[in-house]
């Protein structure tokens, strides 16, 4: 079993679409394109996933639990490069990218095109995942494993903890 086979009956086709998980798949050629346009590679762990289920929405658990006013997009290569490379098409409130640091890779949307959570190029943790302050999430493999399995918005407590340590420390 492959790691993330209980998300692969949410990958649509035109008789397979769920209201509230839904993932597209994406070839390793656009990948490579992406990377090529932005100049460095994506971690090795969010291309696993996009080979392995795509690019998409995962706002209901397993549970039923639903993020109803949560986005939870897992972001396509090409809306990360947009976003990245400040493109007007971007799908981001304008500006929004100054609030990244150098090296952030915004691959999951949590709401309104202006909060993310974020991976991070040439790091010492490359498959962690990052809220936009800098503070630590989770490893992307458990991510995905605690959005699905436990709750859609599990990371909105550590969000909140990762804030309060950084108004500690000011």
């Amino acid at each position: 079993m492959e790691k993330y086979d209980y998300l692969k009956k949410y990958v649509t086709n035109e008789e397979n679409v769920n209201e509230f998980n839904a993932f597209y798949v994406i070839s390793q050629k656009a990948v490579q394109e992406e990377e090529a346009r932005l100049g460095y590679e994506f971690p090795e762990a969010l291309k696993e996933f996009w080979y392995t289920v795509g690019y998409g929405f995962l706002t209901e658990s397993i549970n039923n639990n639903h993020a109803s006013d949560y986005i939870n997009r897992i972001s396509s290569p090409d809306q990360i490069a947009s976003i990245m490379l400040a493109e007007e098409d971007a799908p981001i409130i304008p500006g929004i990218s100054e609030y990244f640091e150098e090296g952030d890779i915004p691959f999951f949307e949590i709401m309104n095109s202006s909060c993310f959570l974020v991976m991070k190029k040439d790091f010492s943790k490359p498959d962690m995942v990052y809220d936009m302050s800098g503070g630590e999430i989770d490893h992307f493999e458990r991510f995905i494993w605690r959005l699905y399995h436990e709750s859609p918005i599990y990371y909105e407590n550590i969000i909140s903890r990762n804030l309060e340590k950084l108004k500690d420390k000011r």
